[in-house]
């Protein structure tokens, strides 16, 4: 592109150069004019003040100055060592692409242009002409190409926005219609607290009212939470009775006493013919528990009661007959009984019965301790003996007797087949805490009300085989 532009100058200046020759013989009767007046002219000139603005070449200039610059210039032209009128230096900056006629129109601004002149009076030099226009041009066209380049970036970028701007708006109203769901499941919310509340205290009032008239009806303040707890102080009374006689009893005269208690039991090891030494209290602990589940457990009413047996064939026929009376009578009796004084027939009739019950105790394990359990007893004041204890385990027995007697459910022992009945962890315990096996003997029964899961359970003591 460089050799072409300097031929096409090459040309250029080779027509151009008859012209240049025929304007330097018309100017040359200029040159004669007094060089004096050249000096003042320059001097005048140079003496006024310099104006900032850029003088146009074919207008204001004196003609001398003006013959003599472009003589100079035109002598520049002929004193250039090669073809090219332009610099290569100048050549090498002008940017490809950029025409020639301007590169010739360029030179020859700078050649008519003028510039500032000192005080002294000096020849004008000549400027080369700015650059800066040669390279705007392929600067423009790079800052196209980059904003080409850029557009679809932008217009993806934009794109992009617009879609963030569309997903930002979609989840903008799906987190307000959340929380339009989330105000009416709390609103919800409450008003089920609200109507839960309301409930229960209404139904705290009813359950109030409820047990205000079952208490007019029961026999005691008992239910049967406080009635399990009862049972647990009275098997603890007896277990805590028979291990203050522990290693105090005969071997052979309680095994002979059991045997004839109990004669299908397998009381005796059939390899040593004797009976283990822990049974002798295990089974002292169950003539116990016997002795208050037939004389005051099974009684109908109350232990010593004429009319338990009436009451008995009475509470049958109505059963019978599918009739729920039978509760009713039996809870009125029982608050009969309660309320009775203590020197009332029927008090005094039971204080006797109980007297029986506990002679009938501390006989058999008279029999089963000897001599230590009378020995004991005739060596201590009466509140300290064991019939006393035995006594007040009797007197337990009969509060605990009214308690159940006086509650809606109907709670009774639950037969427990020796020898024979296979361990029922749901209603049975081990003394050695074994989870199955042949019952060997019961120690104390289970007592049942109800149902299972809303009446009442106490489950019973047994001795596993094995």
């Amino acid at each position: 592109m460089i050799g072409q532009s300097s031929v096409q100058l090459s040309l250029f200046h080779f027509l151009s150069l008859p012209l240049l020759l025929l304007l330097s013989l018309l100017l040359t009767p200029f040159n004669f004019l007094n060089m004096n007046e050249i000096k003042r002219h320059s001097l005048d000139e140079s003496s006024a003040p310099i104006s900032n603005q850029n003088h146009d070449p074919n207008t204001g200039i004196q003609r001398s100055k003006t013959v003599r610059n472009l003589k100079s210039n035109v002598r520049g032209f002929f004193r250039t060592k090669n073809k090219d009128s332009i610099n290569e230096r100048q050549m090498r900056d002008i940017p490809d692409g950029y025409p020639v006629y301007n590169v010739h129109n360029e030179v020859t601004e700078g050649i008519m242009s003028h510039d500032k002149m000192d005080n002294k009076d000096t020849d004008l030099v000549m400027q080369p002409p700015p650059l800066q226009k040669y390279h705007s041009q392929p600067l423009l066209q790079e800052q196209q190409r980059t904003q080409e380049q850029q557009r679809p970036q932008e217009l993806s970028m934009e794109e992009e926005l617009e879609r963030l701007n569309e997903l930002i708006a979609v989840r903008t109203l799906e987190i307000q219609k959340e929380k339009e769901i989330k105000e009416k499941s709390e609103q919800s919310l409450r008003e089920a607290q609200r109507v839960f509340q309301e409930r229960e205290q209404e139904y705290t009032a009813i359950e109030h009212s409820f047990f205000e008239y079952t208490r007019g009806v029961r026999a005691t303040d008992d239910d049967l939470s406080t009635i399990r707890d009862a049972f647990k102080l009275l098997k603890y009374s007896i277990s805590r009775l028979i291990m203050t006689l522990n290693k105090k009893g005969d071997k052979e005269k309680a095994t002979e006493k059991y045997i004839k208690l109990w004669p299908t039991l397998n009381i005796v090891d059939p390899a040593t013919g004797e009976m283990e030494a822990n049974h002798v209290n295990l089974l002292a602990e169950k003539l116990v528990n016997e002795h208050l589940v037939k004389n005051v457990f099974n009684a109908a009413i109350y232990p010593g009661l004429d009319i338990n047996e009436a009451y008995s064939a009475l509470s049958n026929w109505l059963n019978a007959h599918d009739s729920h009376f039978s509760v009713r009578l039996r809870q009125q009796m029982a608050a009969v009984v309660a309320k009775s004084g203590k020197g009332s027939e029927i008090q005094l009739a039971a204080q006797k019965e109980k007297k029986r019950i506990a002679q009938l105790i501390y006989d058999d394990l008279a029999e089963i301790y000897q001599p230590f359990l009378r020995t004991h007893d005739a060596s201590v004041e009466e509140d300290k003996s064991y019939f006393h204890k035995i006594c007040d385990i009797v007197d337990k027995a009969l509060r605990l007797v009214v308690a159940i007697r006086g509650q809606e459910v109907e709670i009774t022992t639950v037969p427990i087949q020796e020898g024979y009945q296979q361990f029922d962890e749901e209603i049975m315990t081990d003394t050695k805490c074994r989870s199955s096996g042949l019952v060997r003997f019961y120690i104390c029964p289970a007592f049942i009300g109800g149902d299972r899961e809303h009446g009442f359970l106490e489950k019973g003591k047994v001795v596993i085989s094995g």
